[in-house]
C-alpha cells in the first residue's frame, strides 16, 4: 500500500523570508501555489486547468521550486519525457510581521494578487451557479465616519475574523463524502464609491428564517 502524501502544514514559520514572499507575490504564481496546497500537480496539469501555455506555467513552477516554495513529490514517464508533480511546502499563511519585513511594495503586490484571486474565484463560483443556493451572500456597505469611528469599525471586523477562525476549527468536516467547501471573504478599504447597503450587489434568495436588512436607495450612504 502506497504511503499517503503528507498535507502541507501551517506556513507562518516558512513564509517569512522577504525574498520568498517577493517571488510568491505574482498573480499566476499565487494561483499555482494555492492549487498545489490542495494536491500535487505538474506544469502540464496547471496548463490544462488554467488554460494557459505550458511554457509559461513551467517557468512559474520552476521559479517557485527554485525559491523553495514547492517540493517534487513524484515523477511520471510520459511519451519519453519526465513529468514532475510538485506540492506546496505549506499552507498560504503569512504573518503580519513577515509582510511588514517584506516592505510596502511586496505587501501591495500580495494584496493585488489576492484580490485578483478572490475575484476570479468568486466569478467561477457564480458561473457554477453558486448564486442559486439559499445561502449565497455578496454585499458591501459604505461608511462615512470619523477617525475614531473607523478604528471602531476595523476592531469589529477583526473580532469577527477571530470568530471565523474559531468556527473554522469547530465546524471542520474531514469526513470527505458530504463535506462542502465554503469561502468567506472580509475586506475593508478606503474608498469614495458611496454605495448603499448591498448596492450594486444583490442577495438572492435571502435565507429563510433570517431577517433581511432594510433595502436602501442605490448611492445612499449608511
Amino acid at each position: 500500500m502506497a504511503e499517503r502524501e503528507p498535507e502541507p502544514g501551517p506556513g507562518f514559520d516558512l513564509l517569512r523570508d522577504p525574498e520568498v514572499l517577493r517571488t510568491l507575490a505574482h498573480p499566476t504564481r499565487m494561483k499555482i501555489y494555492t492549487a498545489m496546497v490542495r494536491e500535487p500537480l505538474s506544469a502540464k496539469d496547471l496548463a490544462a486547468r488554467f488554460e494557459q501555455p505550458l511554457a509559461r506555467l513551467s517557468y512559474h513552477v520552476r521559479t517557485l521550486a527554485d525559491a523553495g516554495l514547492l517540493r517534487a513529490v513524484r515523477q511520471t514517464q510520459r511519451r519519453g519525457a519526465i513529468e514532475t508533480h510538485y506540492r506546496a511546502i505549506a499552507t498560504f499563511d503569512i504573518s503580519d510581521e513577515a509582510l511588514a519585513a517584506a516592505g510596502p511594495e511586496v505587501y501591495a503586490m500580495i494584496v493585488e494578487a489576492s484580490i485578483r484571486d478572490v475575484a476570479e474565484d468568486t466569478l467561477h463560483a457564480v458561473e457554477s451557479h453558486a448564486s442559486e443556493t439559499d445561502d449565497f451572500l455578496l454585499t458591501r456597505a459604505h461608511f462615512r465616519v470619523s477617525a475614531e469611528g473607523r478604528k471602531r469599525l476595523f476592531a469589529e471586523i477583526l473580532a469577527f475574523y477571530d470568530r471565523l477562525a474559531e468556527l473554522e476549527k469547530e465546524l471542520r468536516d474531514e469526513t470527505g463524502e458530504e463535506a462542502e467547501c465554503v469561502n468567506v471573504v472580509l475586506s475593508m478599504y478606503e474608498g469614495d464609491q458611496r454605495t448603499g447597503r448591498n448596492s450594486p450587489f444583490i442577495i438572492l434568495p435571502w435565507p429563510e428564517g433570517t431577517e433581511r436588512p432594510p433595502d436602501r436607495i442605490p448611492g445612499e450612504a449608511l
